[in-house]
């Protein structure tokens, strides 16, 4: 039998692997989120301040702010081609290096528009970035290691999200906007050679285009726009390819379908939420400065912390810890405004970010053991551009609806997170045997 090329490769997900290696290849890819992740959540507050020391608050400053979400929902479906095509681990290592360069231009700027430009490069950037990462996971998690080894991750990259923050307004306070850029930029040098020490996967090599022919391998002259044209046609190709394979990965397995489905409700309703507390801080806790970042940052401790206690549920039945965690946070939500208590209200979001680490490190672990090899790129290329399409229309009704009513926003939270779980709750208590790799701490059969 003729071993595909790079089958040899052993990767850190193979039992065959030593342990020390195996070790390393995870905890590399781990400390290159994390460093990722840190950037990102510095840059959430840097850039903000930038805009408004340089420019106001205004409705273009805002888009400078949002233009990095408009390649992921236009361009995103191409990613997944390049990430089957070619190795995840140099996808995102280019990613970084080009996010860097990127990120330490910001404060150079002298033209709102100059900042507009590199916003959408900072999004073409991760649109490549996250689809890669992800498809990562698998390579450094052993079978049986899913739901632990993605709950620990998801305290990796929700640590950043209450250490960045402080971090970037300290370095603008004490060295000015150029330093805190730079120190981003540091963050994604480091993450992309951190990447890279994580094994090579054999799936790319067997993902080349079924034609006979290298991309861009054609044998004839191209006529006088040509390029154009075959650009046009490559990007036809990526959309379907996007669409298709998500579309095949979830079309005989009813649990990863509701994950999916419920995933983009999920974060509109995120999306709305942040608009939501916005308008309860500065409404029901004026008296409290920053409390909106108070409340932000309660609800990322509770992420850690749910994060660090996932593991300990894994002999719980996934699908009922699916649907449990999402109907306990749309509850809290609900919950928040009938609360006057400063301390109480920082309390419920604690305990939301806890439910919501928990279902999002089930998530992420049904999606691992689930989608075939083959799939992940493109499914996860799909998946975060119809994410950020469902962030931005979040945040527009968000807007109106705090501005409507705190308890109509809040109900319409808790409704886009809890009603498409409880009506696809079947779905998750009685798929069965559908996994592309078997999970060996949960039976196939339901409840």
């Amino acid at each position: 039998m003729i071993e595909p090329p790079g089958a040899k490769d052993r990767t850190a997900g193979d039992p065959a692997v030593p342990l020390r290696s195996r070790a390393l290849s995870r905890n590399a890819l781990f400390l290159s989120i994390f460093l990722i992740e840190l950037g990102s959540a510095m840059t959430a507050v840097a850039l903000p301040l930038l805009l408004l020391d340089r420019y106001g608050i205004t409705a273009s400053a805002g888009l400078a702010f949002a233009a990095r979400l408009i390649p992921g929902v236009l361009l995103g479906p191409v990613v997944g081609d390049s990430v089957a095509r070619w190795d995840p681990r140099r996808v995102a290592a280019v990613s970084a290096l080009g996010g860097a360069v990127v990120i330490a231009l910001m404060p150079w700027t002298s033209a709102l528009w100059q900042v507009q430009v590199l916003g959408l490069l900072v999004g073409i950037s991760h649109m490549f970035a996250a689809p890669a990462r992800l498809a990562l996971r698998p390579l450094v998690l052993k079978e049986g290691e899913e739901l632990a080894g993605n709950g620990f991750l998801i305290t990796v990259e929700r640590l950043p999200v209450f250490v960045g923050p402080p971090l970037a307004g300290i370095l603008v306070a004490a060295a000015g906007f150029h330093v805190a850029f730079l120190a981003e930029a540091v963050t994604c040098l480091a993450a992309a050679g951190l990447v890279l020490l994580v094994p090579a996967s054999p799936v790319g090599s067997l993902l080349r285009p079924h034609d006979g022919r290298e991309p861009g391998g054609s044998g004839h002259r191209r006529r006088p726009g040509g390029a154009l044209l075959a650009a046009g046609r490559h990007l036809r190709r990526a959309y379907a390819a996007g669409v298709h394979g998500m579309a095949a990965a979830v079309a005989r397995d009813r649990f990863l379908l509701g994950l999916t489905l419920t995933g983009f409700t999920y974060v509109g309703a995120v999306s709305v939420g942040r608009m939501f507390l916005l308008g309860l801080a500065a409404d029901s806790f004026p008296g409290h400065s920053g409390f909106y970042g108070y409340l932000l940052g309660a609800m990322a401790i509770g992420a850690v912390v749910g994060g660090v206690l996932v593991g300990r549920l894994v002999r719980f039945h996934s699908g009922l810890l699916y649907i449990v965690g999402n109907v306990v946070e749309a509850v809290l939500w609900v919950s928040l405004v009938h609360v006057s208590s400063a301390p109480l209200a920082l309390a419920l979001l604690f305990l939301a970010g806890i439910t919501e680490s928990v279902a999002t490190a089930v998530f992420f672990a049904e999606a691992q053991s689930r989608l075939p090899a083959h799939l992940a790129g493109h499914y996860y290329a799909a998946l975060i551009p119809l994410t950020d399409a469902c962030s931005l229309v979040g945040a527009v009704l968000g807007a109106s609806l705090t501005a409507a009513s705190l308890l109509g926003a809040s109900v319409t939270i808790a409704a886009l997170i809890a009603l498409p779980v409880l009506l696809s709750a079947p779905w998750y208590l009685r798929t069965a045997g559908a996994r592309h790799g078997h999970h060996p701490q949960q039976s196939d059969g339901g409840t």
